[in-house]
Order: structure tokens, then C-alpha cells, then sequence
């Protein structure tokens, strides 16, 4: 009975790692990383503040704005960390400042709401930070405006 029980676990498992974008979904798969057992499947909607790149090349919030590190590409993330595959956001702008060190040129605070039809979520109520969990195919651009840099 008990393997049963594991099977159809997995079997749940894999539907819930198909919602996800590819390289989140491709390394749980993998075995790669491991999502954290306190992560949210189920959260309402919730306001949240995001650091966003504007530059004269680039006046607008796009997609490019809501990737995970490992979805940037960038070499020295470690593949393993859960968190490297997360979107951050805070829910606190006072918090977003402080961690990111605001003002920064070329830099601005975008706000926005997300809730569970976006992914799964990881919540510091302590730092205000939450760790969003992307599925595929949710544009979140669309959700959010820019508020301003200081």
C-alpha cells in the first residue's frame, strides 16, 4: 500500500513540476533542486514591488524583467539553490529599497499584483521578501507599472 501511495504522490508531483516554466520544470524533473515544503500552491492576491531595468535602450516593463537568475543565464548561480529559479519580489517597498539598495541609476521600483494563478510562492514574512515560483505561459508585465527609483 504503501508504494501505491508514493506513486501517485510522484504522479501528483509531476503534474504540479508541469505547470512550471521549463528550466524550473526540467530541473525538478532532474532532480536538480527541490522545492521547499512551506512553498504556497494556494495564495490570494497580493501586492508586491519588484526592481525593474529602465535605460534609454529600454523604457518599458517586458518579460525580460520577471526572469529567474537561472533564466538570465547567469554563470555563477548555483544550479542546486531552489531560490535561483524564483522571480523576487517584496511586499513591502521600504523592504525592496533596502535590500536593493535604492536609488540605483538605471534602476525603478514597479508595482504590481500577484496571486496563485502565477506560480507558487515562498514567503519571509520576516524580510518581506517572496520567492515567486513561475508557471509557464503567465505574463506578469502586464500586471505591474513603474512607481519610481527612490
Amino acid at each position: 500500500m504503501a508504494y501505491r501511495g508514493e506513486m501517485m504522490q510522484l504522479a501528483e508531483e509531476r503534474e504540479i513540476y508541469n505547470n512550471f516554466r521549463k528550466v524550473l520544470r526540467d530541473a525538478l524533473n532532474k532532480k536538480i533542486t527541490a522545492l521547499p515544503r512551506d512553498v504556497k500552491y494556494k495564495f490570494s492576491q497580493r501586492e508586491v514591488y519588484r526592481a525593474v531595468r529602465i535605460s534609454n535602450n529600454k523604457n518599458a516593463i517586458n518579460d525580460s524583467d520577471f526572469l529567474s537568475q537561472i533564466e538570465k543565464g547567469m554563470h555563477s548561480v548555483d544550479i542546486s539553490n531552489i531560490e535561483n529559479y524564483s522571480c523576487s519580489f517584496f511586499s513591502c517597498v521600504d523592504a525592496l529599497k533596502d535590500a536593493m539598495h535604492f536609488p540605483k541609476k538605471n534602476k525603478k521600483i514597479a508595482k504590481g499584483k500577484i496571486d496563485d494563478s502565477c506560480g507558487a510562492c515562498l514567503c519571509n514574512d520576516y524580510t518581506k521578501h517572496i520567492h515567486l515560483f513561475r508557471y509557464d505561459n503567465v505574463e506578469l508585465a502586464d500586471r505591474f507599472e513603474v512607481i519610481g527609483n527612490e
